[in-house]
């Protein structure tokens, strides 16, 4: 992350009695956090950003490239209206974002040949959605879009964007407002309500900073801090939320026939080249996991790339012993929604977590859906799925 400015605490507290009501601070600098930040800020409030993870930074670095694709169903629930919102709000939020940050390149979601098929052109043509959204391709047509010739045909959505994690969080980080103050000077452990204002705390005890609203938006280790502040009930949501890492591979697009020119998935998923090299993922691992298996995990990967691009590795690309990629924590809750909104019993302290491999789908919609709360607007998401 390249934050606008490095400031001390003192700094970070100046200004008059007004704007320290419209002051909040983000705990967390990733996707989650840094758009919250972006979205008050753009209202005009003044946001400091503490990054809560000493890796944070460094595991962005190796994030070459995500996708931000929709979900659809067939009955159009919940959670693809959703993903329909975020996908959009982002795609609204991030249209003067450099197009090698946001890059226009459309995505295949191909029919699958095996585990759970859904008919996607009955799919398509039952929900009626504009083709400037989404429409069904045949094998040839997606072929044309991929620039390979791909076996089978699906659904293509034209605005779908691949994205440069690195990148957009340092150009996030410079939205005017935002103060960033970097993992060495702020590390939370826990908060605790003060006189109208939430104090957080360092690991020594010291008193990082005060303000009267705070956003908890540091992956699991939200659950860590308000465990730790004594606020995590038995009901809430935020007690089933675990780390599950994915995994992906970086191949050299020469492996693969050149790469696609449109995001390709099915099962598992290939990116665009970017710097010479094709992204593809994705395997789960549930725990940190040993060299072997994270070198398993990739391998994986690879195979289930070259079947979606239907073309055949070369015998360099499987002989290599450990392939390079990346592999990121993501906090899932079991019914993979986001946990977003208020901390019951706890005015002005919220959460924005829990977005498991979803982060560009959702951060930009909820860092709109707690600045409209904050600020009185009206909602950007129907009621059910908030409430969800």
């Amino acid at each position: 992350m390249s934050p606008r400015a490095i400031a001390g605490v003192g700094s970070a507290l100046s200004g008059g009695s007004q704007a320290a009501l419209r002051h909040l601070v983000v705990v967390g600098g990733g996707l989650a956090g840094l758009h919250v930040a972006q979205a008050l800020a753009l209202r005009g409030w003044r946001v400091t950003v503490l990054e809560a993870s000493f890796d944070q930074a460094r595991l962005q670095a190796g994030h070459l490239a995500a996708a931000l694709t929709p979900v659809v169903s067939r009955q159009d629930d919940q959670y693809a209206r959703l993903s329909r919102a975020g996908s959009l709000r982002a795609q609204a939020r991030w249209a003067q974002m450099p197009e090698a940050i946001v890059t226009h390149c459309g995505a295949l979601q191909l029919q699958r040949v095996s585990g759970r098929i859904v008919d996607l052109k009955s799919l398509a043509e039952g929900l009626g959605f504009s083709e400037q959204f989404m429409r069904f391709v045949d094998a040839p047509q997606a072929s044309e879009l991929a620039g390979l010739p791909l076996a089978r045909g699906g659904l293509y959505f034209p605005t779908a964007l691949r994205v440069q994690p690195r990148a957009l969080l340092a150009k996030l980080a410079l939205t005017e407002g935002i103060t960033c103050l970097s993992a060495q000077v702020a590390r939370v452990e826990r908060v605790e309500r003060g006189l109208g204002e939430w104090r957080l705390f360092d690991p020594t005890g010291r008193v990082l900073l005060e303000a009267p609203q705070v956003v908890l938006a540091a992956g699991l280790a939200t659950q860590h801090l308000l465990e730790a502040s004594g606020l995590l009930t038995t009901s809430s949501r935020l007690t089933s939320m675990y780390g599950l890492r994915g995994e992906l591979t970086y191949v050299d697009q020469d492996c693969l026939a050149g790469g696609p020119r449109c995001i390709v998935s099915g099962d598992g998923y290939v990116l665009p080249a970017v710097q010479g090299q094709c992204v593809v993922g994705g395997s789960y691992l549930n725990e940190a996991g040993s060299q072997e298996a994270v070198a398993l995990a990739r391998h994986e990967n690879l195979e289930r790339g070259a079947q979606l691009l239907n073309i055949t590795l070369l015998t360099s690309a499987r002989a290599q012993s450990l392939l390079t990629g990346w592999g990121g924590q993501r906090a899932v809750v079991p019914d993979r929604f986001p946990v977003v909104g208020p901390v019951s019993g706890s005015a002005g302290l919220w959460v924005a977590t829990g977005y498991a491999s979803r982060g560009l789908t959702w951060a930009s919609l909820v860092g709109d859906l707690i600045a409209a709360r904050l600020t009185n607007e009206p909602l950007p998401l129907e009621n059910d799925i908030i409430a969800r």
